[in-house]
């Protein structure tokens, strides 16, 4: 299947390739049909592809392309060893699983390709992104127990607008994973926990490199990854990073302004951000308020209901741009259940950070009316 570029390959040739002959090498090995005398009809292959999706053989890019996992090259391209431009730094930060699949590295090429990341490269167990804001990122596991993140950054511009986004996009897949990491920092040949960094901070207390033994700021090292203000935010649950950031303001819009509606659904290309599969058009698209806008009170909640208060959000009229998703009406339904606080500050996360995009494209609307 060489028509494959790094993964994606159009769905009109692998209509070609259903119909047709079968190839005589994917990734250098030879393979024939089980059965050599079938042949696909268009029709059929259709349905053939959707049965590849539904079980995660691969994913639906956009309407003619599609991406497969185990097509990407198994060596990383020349570009990943490349040697970061002058005044650059490279910060690296790891996630440490007891086991590690595969699926994690290649859930996460997804989301970037469909969320508006720029992917310069994918390979078997990794991607190279280039990002408009500075640092350069390659993700890729090391091992079967290891994820790294390796960012390029100009030192007086942290990494931390890039780095947390794809932190959080990794802690969802976990969660749907069902799995959990322990989180490092990596300086030279020491390593450092970030749980201890964060409560050694918190103390105003130095830590000590496990390799070196040489006395380091603990905030220095977080600073690489979190800015300030964000480290301020930061709460350790259960030995769990959980990280919480809230805009300085809200921007008030109507549901049912209809520039908003085209604004969301194009933001966030037509993907549904609960489920991260794609909604067939804006006009089948909800808009739903992540913290809902008929709130029962709930003990669980009780703690976020003050934290947004406390930070300008009104909820009992929570019609802000930073509290709308795009979604599909079962996830909008499903949604409407949850009770655990750390969901919603993450959905909230994802929003406000989507938000000057939304507000972007919302003005273009707006003009156009």
């Amino acid at each position: 299947m060489s028509r494959a570029v790094e993964g994606r390959i159009r769905a009109e040739q692998i209509v070609e390739l259903l119909c047709g002959e079968a190839p005589k090498r994917i990734r250098e090995r030879d393979y024939r049909r089980t059965v050599p005398e079938i042949v696909y009809r268009p029709e059929e292959c259709a349905y053939v592809l959707d049965v590849a999706v539904l079980h995660k053989l691969c994913y639906r890019l956009d309407a003619d392309t599609l991406f497969f996992p185990a097509l990407c090259p198994t060596k990383s391209p020349p570009e990943a060893l490349e040697e970061p431009g002058e005044g650059l730094r490279c910060v690296q930060y790891r996630l440490k699983y007891s086991y590690l699949p595969d699926n994690v590295i290649h859930r996460l090429m997804i989301r970037c390709m469909r969320n508006d990341y720029s992917v310069d490269h994918c390979w078997l167990r990794g991607l190279l992104l280039a990002h408009s804001e500075g640092p350069r990122v390659q993700v890729r596991m090391d091992d079967d127990e290891t994820l790294r993140i390796d960012l390029w950054a100009d030192p007086a511009r942290p990494a931390s607008v890039i780095f947390l986004r794809l932190r959080d996009e990794l802690l969802r897949i976990n969660g749907e994973l069902g799995l959990t990491a322990s989180e490092v920092i990596v300086d030279g040949e020491d390593q450092y926990s970030v749980v201890s960094l964060l409560r050694a901070s918190e103390r105003g207390s130095k830590v000590y490199g496990n390799v070196s033994g040489e006395e380091r700021d603990a905030a220095d090292l977080l600073g690489d990854f979190y800015e300030s203000r964000i480290i301020k935010g930061i709460r350790v649950e259960n030995k769990a990073i959980v990280v919480q950031i809230l805009p300085a303001v809200y921007h008030r819009f109507s549901k049912d302004n209809q520039a908003l509606r085209k604004a969301l659904f194009e933001a966030y290309n037509g993907v549904c951000p609960y489920c991260n599969n794609p909604i067939r058009n804006y006009r089948e698209m909800e808009v739903d308020h992540i913290f809902p806008s008929r709130y029962r009170e709930r003990p669980e909640l009780a703690e976020y209901v003050k934290y947004l208060n406390d930070h300008g959000f009104v909820t009992a009229k929570p019609d802000y741009l930073e509290n709308y998703f795009p979604a599909h009406r079962s996830c909008n339904l499903d949604k409407s259940n949850c009770t655990d606080p750390f969901s919603l500050m993450a959905w909230h996360l994802h929003a406000a950070r989507m938000a000057p995009k939304v507000l972007r494209l919302l003005e273009e609307y707006q003009t156009e009316e």
